[in-house]
């Protein structure tokens, strides 16, 4: 209610852009301070069962869960995934003051509605004149006087891990990964020329690679793959609040650990969002463990191919470390391969029988 109060001009004309979509019928609730999470809950468990809720967007500081034990690590980690668990079926640890986070239900299979936060790095005033930038940027894109670059800004700083002998095939992994999808000419992501590979490379010569990385930054990227070893403030190297200035990128995809820890002030995902002209950040609450080089092409392809990002993350695998931040309804703009390049089928029958699908009560 706060932050509506002081930013109900921005607010009330991003739902109006919402609703513009077409897609989307759209509700606007405010909560009174000091609102308690299971309140929100249960408003979104109505909305989900009459309403056929498909996404929510968190503007402001919305109360979260914290799950116990974390991926990896003996923490509490706060979480969204409180709010999909519309059958009430994580249990409450008190011993631990936490949901169980090694319930299956706590970690769903699949999502009933998709989450994301608009909750800025700081509080206060400066806090919630960073919501308020975030929307009048979020509106001048959505009207054509913001865009970005068909570009991909690339950051593998995790190859530093792999033996320095097995660096070149695995860098040559990554690339493949962002150049086609499935190996398929016809479904092009980025062209040679579209890639911006950063320095990421720790030696002698270069023990802080991330002047090129920073300065990419500041330019205007459709994407940003950021594969780097992470804290709540920050990543490798010396890439925080006082180092990152002005980021530009439509979808920022973090691979780093607990840099999406969205409760800790000066959280480095919120400093991507906010403090630039990016459009939506992924990031992880906490210890985060992945194949080195891991690229989420599918996603990837989907976006170029002109989903939106609400779509493409119902095609991702849910964890309840995985946290959403920005506007979940926005679509990147497609670039002239995708354009040109369109997937299609071709049946020669009228019909398809997929036969009987068994569907698991669970």
């Amino acid at each position: 209610s706060t932050t509506y109060m002081d930013a109900r001009e921005e607010i009330d004309r991003f739902v109006k852009d919402v609703q513009k979509t077409g897609s989307f019928k759209t509700t606007l609730k405010t909560f009174p301070i000091g609102t308690n999470k299971e309140a929100i809950k249960d408003y979104l468990k109505k909305l989900y069962f009459d309403s056929n809720l498909s996404a929510v967007i968190f503007i402001g500081e919305i109360p979260a869960a914290e799950y116990f034990p974390g991926s990896v690590s003996q923490v509490k980690v706060p979480t969204d995934s409180y709010y999909y668990d519309v059958y009430d079926k994580c249990p409450f640890n008190t011993q631990n003051q936490a949901f169980d986070s090694r319930n299956k239900f706590c970690d769903p299979i699949t999502l009933p509605f998709i989450i994301s936060r608009i909750t800025p790095p700081s509080r206060g005033a400066d806090g919630l004149q960073l919501v308020k930038n975030y929307l009048n940027k979020n509106h001048a894109f959505r009207i054509g006087t913001l865009s970005f670059d068909q570009k991909a800004l690339l950051y593998p700083q995790a190859l530093n891990d792999v033996a320095i002998e097995n660096r070149p095939s695995t860098f040559d992994y990554i690339i493949d990964n962002f150049k086609i999808f499935f190996e398929i000419d016809a479904l092009p992501l980025y062209g040679e020329n579209e890639l911006i590979v950063a320095d990421w490379e720790s030696m002698a010569s270069n023990p802080s690679p991330n002047e090129k990385f920073l300065e990419e930054l500041s330019k205007n990227h459709q994407y940003a793959f950021i594969d780097a070893h992470g804290y709540p403030q920050g990543h490798l190297y010396n890439v925080n609040k006082d180092t990152i200035k002005n980021p530009n990128v439509f979808y920022a995809d973090f691979y780093s650990c607990s840099v999406g820890k969205f409760t800790e002030d000066d959280y480095v995902a919120g400093q991507y969002l906010f403090k630039g002209n990016t459009m939506f950040v992924k990031a992880s609450s906490d210890l985060i463990f992945k194949p080195i080089g891991l690229v989420e092409s599918q996603k990837l392809f989907l976006l170029k191919q002109g989903q939106s990002i609400l779509e493409t993350l119902r095609s991702s695998q849910p964890s309840f470390i995985i946290q959403n931040f920005g506007d979940l309804t926005l679509k990147m703009p497609q670039g002239a391969n995708q354009k040109n390049a369109r997937s299609r089928i071709s049946l020669s029958q009228e019909k398809i029988d997929f036969g009987q699908i068994k569907v698991c009560k669970d």
